[in-house]
């Protein structure tokens, strides 16, 4: 192998190499705990030595993500810094092993803009989906578990479901991350991206794919992720059906919330007996609000650690580990510049999805739609399946919003700015 080739297989095994560990790394996970920052460390190098012009343009055009996610993790640093000068007994991580996923955004990202990488990527996230897709009623209905991590089913039953399915998910409260995004991805960039030249979406294609991945969701037997794959699957199919005037979408997407709400409503009755109620959940999401304004904790917050604050419970009530939002528990274990900096990438990350919202490419608002409620009703930064979904979704959406563009993108940028500019004409025109 000459050397330019060599150069030239580099970018090719990082991507690789990322979502691999992505997929099979698990949180709580001992092993190779610098795995992340190795890897955000060598995509750096490698996107500088073979895609600089890409990735100074992603840093350019990008900059409110990139240095929001950057400030997240110092932030995170500084707080496990200041707490190990300040109490330095206690068993508290200066860094927890994921948080250096989000360095790796913009590498990722400028990489992914050729279009060779990017299929790499969406054809692995198929695969994904598709895996899932199989494993989830075999573990609801036989037992069955497909996943390589060490874990044991829980007994759950409802009709044919009697255990809540993983997938390949480490547990079933971590599906709600990569292993749900996933479809909502790669569905993106094969469907609407359109990388191997296909047909655009249609409202019937995307029915056919999203209802059964839908249904297989339901096996999870969690309320916040079948909410979200719901909701996904409705606003999805009104979408692509290119609903005419700004009347008729806005009521095709309240028709889809309240039929999304209405089978969440049921599957949440048909589960009250054997999962935490709304009432229980907010009293612990008001508790860990009220302490992340402690004076002595809100610069700092109260450190990142695998054990549970015995002093963190509501008197009277069942303990809970966690406040079950992503954001009021990145203020509470980081402080206040973590969750504000948090916030700002999640403003700026929305912003980049309305713009592709605006130009009849529909996928990052799905699949912020599809992952959003389970960051709302459990963790997010805390996971590494989470925080894996959050910063490859952040890098394809900057990759294909610099196609978009057409600049600086390599091999295939004028194709696929050309297709988009093609389905932006009204689908009766000739």
């Amino acid at each position: 192998m000459t050397r330019f080739a060599l150069i030239r297989a580099l970018p090719v095994a990082w991507v690789a190499i990322l979502l691999v560990l992505m997929a099979t790394t698990a949180t709580g996970d001992p092993v190779w705990p610098h795995r992340f920052a190795l890897a955000a460390l060598a995509g750096w190098l490698i996107a500088f030595a073979c895609e600089r012009e890409m990735l100074r343009e992603v840093l350019t055009r990008h900059r409110l993500l990139i240095a929001s996610a950057t400030l997240v993790v110092f932030a995170m640093l500084a707080s496990g810094l200041a707490l190990q000068l300040k109490f330095p007994r206690q068993p508290w991580l200066a860094q927890p092993p994921q948080a250096a996923l989000l360095l790796a955004i913009a590498p990722l990202a400028a990489l992914l803009a050729d279009r060779a990488r990017m299929r790499l990527a969406a054809v692995f996230l198929a695969a994904l989906a598709v895996a899932n897709f199989f494993a989830l009623p075999l573990e609801a209905v036989a037992g069955i578990q497909w996943s390589g991590f060490a874990h044991e089913l829980i007994p759950r039953e409802m009709g044919p479901l009697r255990f809540q399915a993983s997938g390949l998910a480490a547990a079933a409260p971590l599906f709600g991350g990569l292993m749900l995004g996933a479809f909502y991805l790669a569905a993106g960039a094969l469907g609407e991206e359109r990388l191997f030249g296909e047909r655009a979406f249609t409202a019937r294609n995307w029915l056919a794919l999203a209802l059964p991945w839908t249904l297989a969701v339901a096996c999870v037997q969690s309320r916040s992720v079948l909410a979200g794959a719901l909701a996904a699957c409705l606003i999805g199919l009104f979408a692509f059906a290119h609903l005419r005037g700004t009347r008729l979408r806005v009521v095709a997407v309240l028709v889809a919330v309240l039929v999304a709400v209405a089978g969440v409503a049921l599957f949440w009755f048909l589960f009250s007996h054997n999962k935490s109620g709304p009432g229980l959940r907010w009293a612990y999401l008001m508790l860990y609000l009220r302490h992340s304004f402690d004076p002595e904790w809100l610069w700092s917050g109260r450190g990142y650690t695998a054990t549970v604050d015995a002093s963190m419970q509501v008197p009277g009530m069942q303990m809970i580990s966690h406040s079950h939002n992503d954001f009021v528990q990145t203020f509470f274990t980081w402080g206040l510049p973590a969750a504000a900096a948090y916030a700002v990438f999640w403003f700026a990350l929305g912003r980049l999805a309305v713009r592709f919202w605006r130009q009849r490419r529909y996928w990052p608002v799905l699949a912020i739609v599809a992952v959003g409620p389970s960051l709302l009703t459990d963790l997010g930064l805390h996971h590494v399946e989470k925080t894996a979904f959050i910063a490859l979704f952040a890098a394809m959406a900057i990759a294909f919003d610099a196609s978009r563009r057409g600049t600086g993108a390599k091999d295939g940028s004028r194709e696929m700015a050309a297709i988009v500019a093609a389905r932006s004409v009204p689908p009766n025109a000739s």
